[in-house]
C-alpha cells in the first residue's frame, strides 16, 4: 500500500523578513520538490512574536502539515534558538506542543542555504570567477542580509553535510588606509567591530555614515530625506547607487567599499575551508548589486592573500540569485532527517 506524501512547511526566518513554502515528498527522499503553489512572506515587524509567525504561516498554507522546518538567522541548539538581530526566542518543545506537529526541526539559515546549493540550477547563479569546481571538495557560503552569515559544506560518504557557523562576527581586518579609518570610526561606536558591522544591511548604512561624517562626502538632500522617511536605510542607499538617471557618489562609494570588504572576508572563508568546490554569495543584498561584483574589486580583494593568491584564483565564485534557496535547503534537511 502506497504511503501518502509527507507535507512539509519550511520557514526562512531572517531578522527583517520571513519566507515560507510548502513541500511534498516521501520519507527518505534525497531531494525535495514543490508541487504546491503556496508560498508566503511577511515582515517580522508585523508579527507579535515567533509563535504568531508560525501560526500565520500555517493558516496561510491552508492544509495540515506533517513537518515544520525553521531555518533561522542565529545560533541554534538542539531544542532552542535565538535570532541574532531580533529579540525572538524559539523553544522547540513549546512550539511542537502548541501546533501539534509530529516533526519539528530548527536549523541555522546558512545551513539551509548551504544544503540548497547542490540543487541550484544554472539560471539561479551568476558566476564571477568561472573556473571548474573540484568534485566532492568543500563549498563555502557567505550571505550578507540584515546580518552576515557564513557556513560550509563538507563531503561525507555519498553527500554533502552542512556546517553552520557564526563566522560573520569575527574581527574585521582592514586591508588599506581607508578601511583602517573605517575601523577606527566604528570602534568608537561599537567597541568590537566584526565583519557583520560592514558586510550587512546595517553595515551599508555604517559605511555610508563613515563617508558622510568622517570622509566628508556630500549627502544629497533628496537621499537624506528618503533615508529618514523609510525604515530600511540600506535599501535606499542601494537604490540610489543603482540609479543611472540620478548619480549618487556617496551611495556608489558605500556599495563599492561593502563589496571590497565582503570580497576580503569571502577570501578568508575560502582559505579557512579550502573550498575548492566553490564560494557562494547568498543573502538578500547581492542579487540587487550584481554589477558591483563584476567590476573586479570583489575578486581583487578575494585573491589579495599574498602567497595564497594563486590558490584563490582556482576557486569558483558565484552569486546566488534566487533568495528562496534557503527554503529548498530546509526542506531537504527535513525530508532526510524526519
Amino acid at each position: 500500500m502506497k504511503m501518502p506524501p509527507l507535507k512539509l512547511l519550511a520557514f526562512d526566518i531572517g531578522a527583517t523578513k520571513t519566507n515560507a513554502a510548502l513541500f511534498s515528498d516521501r520519507p527518505g527522499a534525497s531531494s525535495a520538490r514543490t508541487p504546491h503553489p503556496f508560498s508566503w512572506s511577511c515582515l517580522n515587524v508585523d508579527m507579535a512574536g515567533p509563535e504568531e509567525l508560525i501560526a500565520e504561516g500555517l493558516r496561510s498554507a491552508g492544509t495540515p502539515v506533517d513537518m515544520i522546518v525553521l531555518a533561522m538567522a542565529g545560533p541554534v541548539s538542539q531544542n532552542q534558538a535565538q535570532l541574532t538581530n531580533r529579540a525572538w526566542f524559539f523553544d522547540k518543545q513549546q512550539i511542537k506542543k502548541r501546533f501539534g506537529v509530529a516533526e519539528l526541526f530548527m536549523i541555522n539559515d546558512l545551513e539551509a542555504i548551504a544544503l540548497g546549493i547542490p540543487h541550484l540550477q544554472p539560471d539561479q547563479i551568476r558566476s564571477i570567477q568561472n573556473v571548474p569546481p573540484a568534485a566532492q571538495s568543500p563549498i563555502a557560503v557567505i550571505a550578507p542580509g540584515t546580518g552576515l552569515g557564513e557556513s560550509y559544506l563538507a563531503w561525507s560518504r555519498d553527500r554533502y553535510i552542512a556546517h553552520p557557523s557564526e563566522g560573520g562576527h569575527g574581527d574585521f581586518a582592514p586591508i588599506d588606509d581607508l578601511q583602517i579609518e573605517l575601523l577606527k570610526f566604528l570602534m568608537r561606536q561599537y567597541g568590537h567591530v566584526s565583519y557583520e558591522r560592514i558586510c550587512s544591511g546595517f553595515g551599508i548604512y555604517n559605511i555610508y555614515n563613515f563617508l558622510k561624517m568622517q570622509v566628508g562626502m556630500k549627502e544629497p538632500a533628496w537621499l537624506a530625506e528618503k533615508i529618514n522617511r523609510e525604515q530600511d536605510p540600506a535599501k535606499s542607499i542601494v537604490t540610489a547607487a543603482n540609479d543611472e538617471a540620478r548619480p549618487c557618489d556617496i551611495s556608489r562609494r558605500a556599495i563599492s567599499i561593502f563589496v571590497a570588504v565582503l570580497g576580503s572576508e569571502a577570501g578568508n572563508l575560502a582559505l579557512r575551508t579550502l573550498s575548492r568546490g566553490g564560494v557562494y554569495i547568498g543573502g538578500g543584498i547581492a542579487p540587487h548589486i550584481v554589477p558591483y561584483f563584476t567590476t573586479g574589486q570583489f575578486m581583487t580583494a578575494f585573491t589579495h592573500k599574498g602567497r595564497m593568491k594563486q590558490l584563490l584564483e582556482t576557486i569558483p565564485v558565484n552569486i546566488i540569485l534566487d533568495t528562496k534557496i534557503p527554503l529548498l535547503g530546509a526542506a531537504y534537511y527535513g525530508f532526510n532527517h524526519g
